[in-house]
Order: structure tokens, then sequence, then C-alpha cells
């Protein structure tokens, strides 16, 4: 019965029908008699759920291409899959021994320099704007929030003479 209350209150047509053919309350020999009218009221109703039904599956597949880094458009099959993992294995592993071989190099002076200088040599001039940018946005939004925070007992305050004059 829950099954039939949760598909009554989605509007599922097509679930109430499910339903009630494995009730039996229609025999499927009986579909077959069924007025030509009420069948394009029933597929009137069921056309907009198929068209949402088909708009969900579209986006979990766009969700899917993005999730695991496939190129759109390409068969979602276990090999795709299986490779897109073993690519992102390989940049994480590349990725895991850079940051190590840089742990290792600043552990002195001379290597923290040597390392800072190359970082420097391979961040280009947009990605240091970029960087400096949110920088400032993040600077400007404590500067606000510290502004805020010292403005909120001067309101209360402020209101607190109000309400006693």
């Amino acid at each position: 019965m829950s099954e039939v209350n949760a598909a009554y209150d989605k509007q599922d047509l097509l679930a109430l029908l499910k339903l009630q053919l494995e009730a039996q309350q229609i025999d499927a020999s009986a579909m077959h008699a069924v007025a030509e009218d009420k069948l394009k009221a029933w597929v009137a109703l069921l056309r907009p759920q198929a068209k949402e039904l088909s708009a969900d599956v579209a986006n979990m597949r766009m969700q899917m291409f993005g999730e695991f880094r496939l190129p759109y458009g390409q068969p979602i099959t276990a090999a795709a899959l299986e490779a897109s993992f073993a690519q992102a294995t390989r940049e994480y592993d590349d990725t895991l021994h850079e940051m190590r071989s840089d742990m290792a190099l600043v552990q002195n002076d001379a290597g923290l320099k040597r390392w800072a200088k190359e970082q420097s040599r391979l961040i280009t001039d947009d990605e240091l704007i970029m960087i400096m940018r949110h920088e400032e946005m993040t600077m400007m939004d404590e500067v606000l929030d510290e502004l805020a925070s010292r403005q909120a007992p001067t309101r209360r305050a402020a209101g607190a003479k109000k309400k006693s004059k």
C-alpha cells in the first residue's frame, strides 16, 4: 500500500498502472479493450513524466562524464571507466611523487630557496595575477567581516537607545 501512496503522491501514473496490474485489478487482456480516448489521456499524462526521466538520465550522464573525466558522448563502459581511473591514478601518483620530492628539497634553507625560485619560474604572469586577486579578495572579505562584527554591537546599542526614548 505504501508503494501505491508513494506513486500517487508523485503522480506517477505508470507506477500506479504497474501496481494495478500486479494486484490483478486490471486483466492484461482487457487492456486491449480500453477506450482509445482513455489511452490518449494516459499517454498525455505519461509524456511529461517520460520527458522528465529523459532529462534526469541526461543530467546523470553529464555528471558521470565530468566526474569520471570521460570525453562527452563517449559510451560509458567498464573499459572507459577503468581507463579513466588508470589515468587519474597515474596523475595522482605523479603529483604525489612531485610533492615528496619537494618535501625532501625544502628540508634545508638552500633547498627551500632553490624550490622557491623554481616555483616562481613555473608561475605565469596570468597565474600570478589570479593569485594576487584571490589574496586581495580574501583580505577584503576579512576586513568586511571585521567591520561587520564591530558594527553589530553598535547597531544593537543604537536600537536599545531608541527603545528607551
